[in-house]
C-alpha cells in the first residue's frame, strides 16, 4: 500500500450546474461536517473524501470553501466537459451511475462508500465503518 492510499474513501459524485441552486452548500457542509468528525476521531490516515467532478463548467475545486481539515482529507477527480458531452443521452441527462463508476475506477482505495450531499455521517457511524 502506498504512504497516501487511504483505505476506505466516501465518494461524492455531483455536477456544478444550476439543476440543484443549493446543491454546492449542501455538498460544502456535508463534506466540512464529514472531514471534521474524521478529523476528532484521529482516523485521516483510514479515510478520504472524493468528489467526482463530471463536466462542470465551475469545478468544484475552485468553488468549494474548504477548512484546512478539508483540503486535507477532500481529493477532487474531474471528468472533462469533452467526455461527458459524449455520455449525455438524452441531451442533458445526469448520468448517476456513469458519475460513481468513473469514481471507482480512479480511485485507489481497499474499499468505497458512494456517499451524497444528503447525507450526514456522524462520528459513530464513521467509528462504525473504521471498526
Amino acid at each position: 500500500m502506498s504512504k497516501n492510499k487511504k483505505i476506505c474513501s466516501f465518494i461524492y459524485p455531483g455536477r456544478n450546474d444550476s439543476y440543484n441552486p443549493h446543491f454546492l452548500h449542501r455538498l460544502n457542509y456535508v463534506l466540512e461536517f464529514t472531514a471534521k468528525n474524521i478529523n476528532e476521531l484521529g482516523l485521516n490516515h483510514f479515510f478520504d473524501l472524493a468528489v467526482i467532478d463530471w463536466g462542470s463548467d465551475k469545478k468544484f475545486r475552485n468553488e468549494l470553501q474548504l477548512s484546512h481539515t478539508g483540503v486535507e482529507l477532500v481529493k477532487f477527480y474531474e471528468i472533462s466537459k469533452e467526455i461527458t458531452l459524449k455520455e449525455v443521452v438524452p441531451k442533458n441527462f445526469f448520468h448517476l451511475t456513469k458519475i460513481i463508476n468513473a469514481g471507482i475506477r480512479n480511485i485507489d482505495s481497499n474499499y468505497i462508500l458512494i456517499a451524497s450531499h444528503d447525507v450526514i455521517m456522524s462520528k459513530v457511524s464513521i467509528l462504525n465503518l473504521y471498526n
